[in-house]
């Protein structure tokens, strides 16, 4: 019995060195044309303010912007509630949309005001309240040590409510707190308190940091205290001196003012490689001539900074009561289709399995028993490029699928481990492969799809920017 077993392994083993060999040259290759469709994927492009009924363009995006005083009214009590209704938070989650969330203690408006509750205020006190050109409001102490405490105690309050209530819903968190909009500058020239030290401001970061740890954090700057990983948000996109300001300071680093210390800022070049940048459009130019008689700057400037998300000051594309020309309308919706990532595959291979060890296992475990039938199996090489200005920073799973008969019910999983969406970055690609079972991709009736999935549903969520079929956010390779 083990002569005839080693005889037929002999003969199996020069049968397939014959066959693999032959077969080795034997290699699919299918190519896919990029396409220029204008359409909204998940955690870039425009977003407006969640409180919108009705926005006036279509986003994944909405933007939220909390004040303390609204929050807090009494010292440990919440108005949740409230603030759900107000920023329709139910609608949104439901729709598959994520949110921007800015937590602030300081807003200029019209009339004199407080944004932060009346019990703080009596706690503290050691602000000062200002009538400036930015408007009228209340400028906190922030380094008051009361104030970072129950600061510091909120905003952990916040990272629970939404975490428990709408799972990963918030995706990226705009440091707020600090100066007029949560911006991190004050009018100090108007008499107004600078901001506190680095080493102060680090516990405000610190805060952030824990009490939303699956959220991606942007900062107004460049700071020296923001982990690795914190991106920024440049809410003048389209002002050409405050931009190339910012650009120059991710380069070289540098002072702020408003902290009145020399050395705050430090360098992050190429910063969008590795962490998101945001931010909206000016509101000391006209829209209508940042995206006319001046876009070819305004998108030089885009280009420069990579954002994937602007808003919620962003352009009004609705025809009808927009307030935009044709011309400004058509450069908005350019400008919309080139945030963020744009992924398609390029090209795909499929060759016979290049994996010896378990080549040679499978014929072993066959011939002593131990199998009942050898698996043969593909090799499936998948490129995956980029033509958007920055990549996804956040790793979700690309997916091979196998569909048999048009039925997706019932679809055969196969994730591409080596594929990184967060290192495929404008104009880059990446080629990973998967080992699928011969039988199963060869099969009669049986398509190989492709999708990127949303992690929180399991389900295919972004649109891929290719020549090909598509059902429910997957697409079809062969």
């Amino acid at each position: 019995m083990m002569k005839r077993s080693l005889l037929l392994l002999c003969s199996f083993l020069l049968f397939t060195g014959c066959a693999s060999t032959a077969s080795q040259a034997e290699t699919e290759r299918y190519t896919y044309q990029s396409v220029d469709t204008s359409f909204v994927n998940p955690l870039i492009g425009y977003m407006q303010n969640a409180e919108e009924t009705q926005p006036y363009t279509e986003m994944a995006l909405v933007y939220i912007d909390l004040t303390w005083r609204e929050l807090e009214p009494e010292r440990g009590i919440y108005d949740w509630d409230t603030i759900a209704a107000k920023n329709q938070l139910d609608r949104w989650r439901s729709e598959g949309k994520h949110g921007v969330l800015r937590f602030v203690c300081d807003v200029p408006g019209e009339e004199a005001h407080r944004d932060i509750p009346d019990w703080l205020y009596d706690e503290t006190g050691d602000g000062m309240d200002y009538d400036i050109d930015y408007g009228k409001g209340y400028c906190p102490n922030y380094a008051n040590a009361v104030f970072r405490q129950e600061h510091h105690r909120t905003l952990q309050e916040i990272g629970r409510y939404f975490s428990e209530n709408y799972g990963d819903f918030v995706a990226y968190v705009e440091l707020g707190s600090l100066g007029h909009w949560g911006e991190w500058h004050v009018k100090y020239s108007a008499g107004l308190p600078f901001l506190p030290k680095t080493e102060i401001r680090k516990e405000y970061v610190e805060a952030y940091a824990k009490a939303f740890p699956k959220a991606r954090l942007l900062s107004r700057r460049s700071y020296v205290e923001m982990p690795e990983g914190t991106g920024i948000y440049n809410d003048v996109t389209g002002d050409e001196e405050e931009t190339e300001r910012l650009l120059r300071e991710l380069a070289e680093g540098g002072a702020s003012h408003s902290m009145n210390e020399e050395y705050v800022l430090k360098p992050l070049h190429e910063i969008w490689k590795t962490a998101p940048v945001g931010g909206e459009f000016t509101s000391g130019l006209p829209m209508e001539e940042m995206l006319s008689q001046n876009m070819e700057k305004t998108w030089e400037l885009i280009e420069a900074t990579h954002p994937s998300f602007l808003g919620p000051k962003i352009p009004d594309v609705r025809a009808e009561d927009g307030g935009l020309s044709e011309t400004a309308r058509k450069n908005a919706r350019r400008i919309q289709n080139r945030l963020g990532y744009r992924y398609r595959v390029s090209e795909l291979q499929i060759s016979n399995e290049d994996n010896e060890e378990r080549l040679w296992t499978g014929v072993y475990k066959r011939l002593t028993g131990q199998e009942e039938a050898w698996r043969r199996y593909k090799q499936v090489a998948i490129t995956l490029q980029n033509d958007g200005l920055a990549p996804m920073y956040f790793d979700w799973p690309v997916v091979l699928y196998l569909v048999k008969e048009d039925d997706f019910t019932g679809t055969k999983r196969y994730p591409i481990e080596g594929l990184k969406l967060t290192e495929i970055s404008e104009n880059q690609s990446a080629t990973s492969a998967v080992q699928i079972p011969a039988e199963e991709l060869e099969a009669e009736n049986v398509a190989l799809y492709i999708g990127i999935e949303d992690p929180e549903t399991g389900e295919p969520a972004v649109q891929l920017a290719m020549d090909a079929p598509e059902v429910k956010r997957m697409y079809r390779l062969k």
